[in-house]
C-alpha cells in the first residue's frame, strides 16, 4: 500500500511507491486499526495501489480559479453553471438486476472484494423481491417499521444465512431472535447511533421499501442541506460524475442517497460533509492503474471523505455497486485518518 509522499529529487511531486516489504509491515496492523464489521476478510494485495495521488494544498490559479501544479496530471475542474442549484435526478436509476449483474462482474475482475460482492449479490435479490412486494402492498408511512420486519427482514436475513461469513451469520441470527426489531428500524430511520449489525440489517431490510415507495421517503424527516438527500433526507453513500454529452461542458457531480437511492444533484470541488471549498484543504486519493474510475474525496477540514465513481471512464459502473470495490482506497484514506461519511452496506 502506497501513501503519497515527497519525491526524493525534490520538487514536491506528489505521487510515491513503497516497497513490498514496507507494504507487508504496513498490512500487518491494518486489522487492528480499521476494523471489519461483518467479519469479511480484506484480500487486498493483488489490487495494492502501485501509484497514489494525492491532491492537496494547491493554490487556486488566480485567473483559472482551479487547483494547478506543474507535474500535476489532473487539474481541478470549475464548476458547472447553476450546479449549485440542488435538483432531485432519475435519469441514472438502475434496477436491482443492474446491481447483482453488476457485482458479478467486478467479483471476477477483483480479488479481493469477491466476498462483500458476493455477499452483496445475494442481497440484491432479496432486496429486490422487497422492493416489488412494497410496491404491491404499498404500506403506510406509520406501518413502515412493522412491515419492513414483517415483510422484508426474513428476506434479508436468509441472503445472509446463504452467503454471509459465519461471522455474520451468527450476529445476525443472536440480533434477530433477541427481538424489539421494529424499534431497531425506527432507530435507523431516525439516525441514531446503532450498533453494527442493527444498522446492517435496518439497512438491507429498509432501504428497498424506501426506494420502492418515494412517497414513503418523502415523508420522514429532512434536514434541509444540500448535502442530504431532497427526498427522504438520508446521507450520501457515494458521489458520481458524469458526462454531461456536450463538448466544453463539464458533466455534473451527482451524490446517491444511502437510504433509498435517490441522486441529486452537488456542487464540484465541495466536501460533501462540511461544505468546505477551499482547494487547499480538499484532497484526492486515487490509483488510477488498478482503480481507474474510482477514487476518493477527502477534506481536511472536517477529516470526513466519500468515494466517488467516474461514469465517464467506466460506462457500466453501477455507482452504489462499484463503491464496495474501492476497499484498498478506504483503508489509505483511514490510515491518513479520515473517517467515511457513510460506511457502506457492507461496512467498509
Amino acid at each position: 500500500m502506497e501513501r503519497a509522499r515527497k519525491d526524493r529529487s525534490g520538487g514536491g511531486c506528489h505521487e510515491a511507491s513503497w516497497s513490498d516489504q514496507a507494504r507487508r509491515q504496513r498490512q500487518a496492523h491494518l486489522p487492528h486499526r480499521y476494523p471489519d464489521p461483518l467479519g469479511l476478510r480484506r484480500r487486498v494485495g493483488r489490487a495494492e495501489s502501485r501509484q497514489e495521488q494525492v491532491l492537496a494544498r494547491e493554490r487556486a490559479h488566480a485567473v483559472r480559479r482551479r487547483r494547478r501544479r506543474e507535474d500535476a496530471g489532473v487539474q481541478g475542474v470549475p464548476r458547472e453553471h447553476r450546479e449549485d442549484r440542488l435538483s432531485a435526478v432519475a435519469e441514472r436509476t438502475t434496477t436491482y438486476a443492474d446491481r447483482r449483474k453488476r457485482a458479478a462482474e467486478l467479483a471476477e475482475r477483483y480479488d479481493f472484494a469477491r466476498e462483500p460482492l458476493a455477499l452483496y449479490g445475494a442481497l440484491a435479490g432479496s432486496q429486490e423481491r422487497a422492493l416489488e412486494r412494497a410496491r404491491a402492498d404499498r404500506p403506510s408511512v406509520d406501518e413502515l417499521a412493522a412491515y419492513v420486519v414483517r415483510a422484508a427482514l426474513p428476506e434479508v436475513v436468509g441472503a445472509v444465512m446463504n452467503a454471509g461469513t459465519e461471522t455474520l451469520r451468527e450476529a445476525v441470527l443472536l440480533r434477530f431472535h433477541e427481538g424489539d426489531l421494529e424499534r431497531m428500524v425506527t432507530s435507523w430511520l431516525r439516525g441514531e447511533t446503532q450498533k453494527g449489525t442493527d444498522v446492517f440489517l435496518a439497512r438491507a431490510a429498509t432501504s428497498p421499501v424506501l426506494e420502492a415507495l418515494p412517497e414513503i421517503a418523502r415523508a420522514l424527516p429532512i434536514a434541509g442541506e444540500e448535502r442530504f438527500c431532497p427526498q427522504c433526507g438520508g446521507s450520501p453513500q457515494v458521489s458520481v460524475f458524469v458526462d454531461s454529452g456536450e463538448a466544453l461542458v463539464t458533466g455534473q457531480r451527482r451524490l446517491v442517497c444511502a437510504r433509498c437511492a435517490n441522486e441529486w444533484v452537488y456542487p464540484r470541488m465541495t466536501c460533501v460533509a462540511c461544505g468546505e471549498t477551499d482547494s487547499g484543504k480538499l484532497v484526492v486519493l486515487a490509483d488510477p492503474d488498478q482503480l481507474p474510475h474510482l477514487r476518493i474525496d477527502a477534506c481536511e477540514r472536517c477529516k470526513r471523505y466519500i468515494v466517488s465513481v467516474d461514469a465517464r471512464l467506466e460506462s457500466h459502473a453501477v455507482p452504489i455497486v462499484d463503491e464496495i470495490v474501492a476497499i484498498p482506497l478506504d483503508i489509505v484514506a483511514a490510515e491518513r485518518g479520515f473517517t467515511k461519511v457513510t460506511p457502506n452496506l457492507m461496512g467498509f
